[in-house]
């Protein structure tokens, strides 16, 4: 099987696909599960601000160099983008304003 969706039916490749249930209209401020087409949920929950995951979480890279910032406005001034990652401390941030 493929890993590419391109010249295939909607028919042939619903199970691989991710949505979240909100009658059509995407993304609110609601935490909303992550299912598959088959309707499995995923440990995500996703709204337009957050995102939460339950279980553990594994981010594998070389290396991740974080700005320190006290706070959304001076990430934004750092130029961290909205969504984007920062710390405070030891504690990792993502900035939402």
């Amino acid at each position: 099987m493929t890993d590419s969706l391109a010249k295939q039916t909607p028919k042939d490749t619903f199970g691989r696909l991710l949505q979240i249930a909100n009658g059509n209209e995407g993304l609110d401020s609601t935490l909303r599960p992550v299912i598959d087409g088959k309707g499995e949920a995923s440990p995500l929950r996703m709204s337009n601000a957050a995102v939460e995951i339950a279980g553990p979480l594994t981010i594998q890279s070389a290396l991740i160099v974080l700005v320190s910032a006290s706070n959304d406005a001076a990430a934004a001034l750092a130029g961290v983008p909205i969504n984007g990652f920062y710390r405070n401390g030891n504690a990792v941030q993502i900035r939402l304003a």
